[in-house]
């Protein structure tokens, strides 16, 4: 499966790529974007895998990967995005239970991936109450057992544990500003 800037999903077999040596053979041989629309990103899945599929302005949902499926070049409209939005990477759920949301105003939320509403396709349900032009920069899925790392230039903040509960929250809360020096973070990683 591929996704687009737009959040119009694609389906390519993998047998129909190329094989063996060389450069490949670009993406708009075989699919048909919108003019001026970039490809974002390369997604393999089995039909009944789980993903969670989000935009850059707080919204999301959780769905199947082959709701992405279609045989149109042009892709098929699966996830709608408000005026200056972006699709965020689409996530494979697997066990994880919760998503970790960081927004540019350095605010975390952690939420239950219980709340999220499942959807074929669409716009989603609010995650994250964003003010202006606030974005999400960063998101992770996780089990609450394991160590969110929060990235700020060089400096790394660990939370796990009892530090991770002071961020849980319902869906469409604000999250919690992170401590100070952590403000500006702009990446979460999950260590394992």
């Amino acid at each position: 499966y591929v996704m687009d800037e737009s959040g119009r999903s694609y389906a390519l077999p993998i047998s129909a790529l190329p094989s063996a040596r060389g450069l490949g053979e670009p993406l708009s041989s075989k699919l048909s974007p919108a003019s001026g629309v970039g490809f974002k990103q390369i997604f393999i899945a089995d039909d009944e895998a789980e993903i969670l599929a989000v935009s850059s302005k707080g919204y999301g949902f959780k769905t199947q990967a082959k709701q992405l499926d279609t045989n149109a070049k042009a892709g098929k409209a699966f996830l709608n995005l408000s005026d200056g939005a972006q699709v965020m990477s689409l996530q494979p759920l697997e066990d994880a239970t919760h998503v970790a949301l960081l927004s540019s105003a350095g605010r975390l939320l952690i939420v239950d991936l219980a709340e999220l509403p499942v959807l074929n396709k669409g716009k989603g349900n609010k995650l994250i109450q964003l003010e202006g032009c606030d974005q999400i920069l960063s998101m992770t899925i996780f089990k609450l057992d394991e160590i969110i790392q929060v990235l700020a230039g060089q400096q790394q903040l660990k939370l796990k544990g009892d530090d991770l509960q002071k961020y849980i929250g319902k869906r469409g809360a604000k999250g919690q500003l992170l401590p100070r020096g952590y403000q500006k973070a702009n990446k979460l990683l999950i260590q394992r």
